[in-house]
This record gives structure tokens, sequence and C-alpha cells, in this order.
């Protein structure tokens, strides 16, 4: 098992280790970390971030899509406003165009000599993360995403271990193994499974209350999933217990100026620091262990390793 921990090369986390190699080398050691699961968001200095540290790409994503996909004028215009702003956020005006830019994620994945890409499998418009009422089902959300990954590595050479991820809107939840197996069975590339975000499992529930809930909550959750638990290869493993904001927060109005900070409300990407915690890498024995937190500093991100190392005492 690999331990890994989440990292970009945004500018304010490169600024983060001076935008030196050796100082992240020595950030990650000093954690007792193996290396990182990469955000790209910018063109990749491998004088920076270099390519032996770098384990996993998590792949960009559109977190409203289906209607694009679908190509759904009408919805799309409701909820971009205009033409002008439709084309800004996907970048264009056609399907193809996402097919495109995953593809081009792809390529310089492997450029980096990253053994896997993570790829989110959920859709939801903004509204509906504020009012919960999500209006497509999982089912819709799995085929077409099954539809754009078929399409993606038609014809694409690569052979990137591909780590589907779990969200809690619509789409893979990890709460209907029919859709794991569906998932498993029609993307049309061989070399792939599971990434399983415990946080985005644990909104699932917004009842849970405390760590000790969760933790059993996930392991029932896996075994449910039967044989196919196997197919997990990569946990990221971070604490989200925000169900009582979730429901004292539903509105029906979108704040649009609001809407990342009550993202962040919700899907906190905090460590866990009950020792149960271990029980669920034993349950997945994962290849790849990534702490996926959200910080405000080094130091922060710093503490965060450390509690759940002691968590999990590693």
């Amino acid at each position: 098992m690999l331990k890994l921990c989440n990292f970009s090369n945004y500018i304010t986390d490169l600024e983060r280790i001076n935008s030196n190699a050796q100082e992240l080398e020595n950030f990650l050691a000093q954690h007792r970390m193996d290396g990182l699961e990469l955000l790209i968001c910018q063109p990749w200095d491998a004088q920076i971030i270099p390519p032996h540290l770098i384990h996993g790409v998590h792949l960009c994503y559109w977190p409203v899509w289906l209607e694009f996909w679908q190509g759904k004028q009408q919805e799309l215009l409701a909820h971009f406003g205009s033409q002008e702003k439709i084309n800004e956020y996907y970048g264009g005006d056609s399907r193809d165009i996402l097919v495109e830019k995953y593809r081009q994620q792809i390529l310089l994945a492997e450029k980096t000599g990253a053994k896997y890409i993570v790829f989110h499998i959920g859709h939801t418009q903004l509204k509906h993360l504020f009012d919960h009422q999500f209006t497509c089902s999982d089912e819709e959300v799995v085929e077409a995403s099954i539809d754009l990954l078929n399409e993606i590595f038609s014809g694409l050479e690569s052979n990137l271990l591909l780590l589907m991820e779990n969200l809690w809107m619509s789409g893979l939840t990890f709460l209907k193994p029919q859709l794991v197996e569906k998932l498993l069975t029609e993307v049309n590339y061989p070399n792939k499974g599971f990434m399983l975000d415990t946080g985005h499992l644990l909104n699932t529930n917004p009842y849970l209350t405390n760590q000790e809930g969760g933790i059993a909550y996930i392991l029932q959750v896996l075994n449910d999933l039967g044989e196919n638990k196997k197919y997990i290869y990569g946990m990221h493993l971070q604490k989200s217990i925000s169900g009582e904001y979730a429901l004292a927060n539903k509105k029906t109005v979108v704040e649009k100026e609001k809407a990342m900070e009550y993202i962040l409300n919700i899907d906190q990407h905090q460590p866990f620091d009950h020792p149960e915690v271990k029980r669920l890498v034993e349950a997945v024995e994962p290849v790849y262990l990534t702490y996926e937190f959200i910080t405000r500093s080094k130091e922060q991100w710093s503490n965060y390793l450390t509690i759940q190392n002691k968590a999990l005492n590693l």
C-alpha cells in the first residue's frame, strides 16, 4: 500500500513549498508519505513536482455536464443564462470538447509517470446542491458516464489505471451495488476499478453525528458491495460529518456567490482522528491510500496529516 496526499500545481499550493522540489520531498518524508495524487491546474513543471513523486492524477471535473452531453440546449440556457457562458464553462459548444479535454488530461497524466487517474461519476446542477432535489437519477448519470468514458478511451493508447470515484449527488454513490457492477461490465477499458472517497460516502447520510457511526456506516456499505469491493483499488481517506449543517441549510433559492462556501461546509475533507478508522483501511486494503484534505495553509496541511497518521498508527 502506498500512502499519498493530494496536491495541485495551482499557485497557492506551489507557494507552500516555495516552488521547490526538495522542499516538497522533505515535507512528504517528514509526514511519512510515499508521494502525491496530483491535480493539474496549469502547465506541469517537472522541476518543481518531479515524476517520481506522482503516483496518481486527479482529472478535472465539470459538476454540471449531463445536459451538455445530452444536447439539452434549453436546460443549459436556463442554467447558465446565455450561450456565451455555456461556451465559457465547457470551452466550446460541442460535446466533443469534453472528450478531447479528458483525453488531453489523460495524455498529460501519462507524461507525469502516474500510475492511475481519478474520474468522478456524478452530476448536479448548482441549485440542487442547495435544495438536494436532484432531478436526474443515479442510473441516468452512470449510463451517460459510461457513454462518455467509452468515447474518451476509444482509440486512446493508455495503460493508466482508471479509478472511478463516488460522490454524494446523482451518480456513483456506492449505495446501489448494481451500478458498481454496471460500470465494471460496460466501461470498455480493461484497466479499471474504483476510488472510494470516504467523506463523499458519509455525505450520503445526513443523520450521521460522529466518527464511530460514520465508520460503521461505511463498513456496512462496503459489505453490501460483496465481491465487487475488491475492485476498490484506491481510497480518499477524509472525514465529512456534515449532515447537521446540510439539513439545516437546505435552500430553494440559489445563492451562486455562496456556492463554494456551502460546498466546503458539506464536503469538508478533514482528517479522521478516531482509531477505529483503521478498520476502513483494513476492510478495503487499497493499493493507493490518499489523504485528501482541503487546507488553508501549510501548517494546517501538516497538522491534518499528523492527525490522520496518528489515528491510523502509521
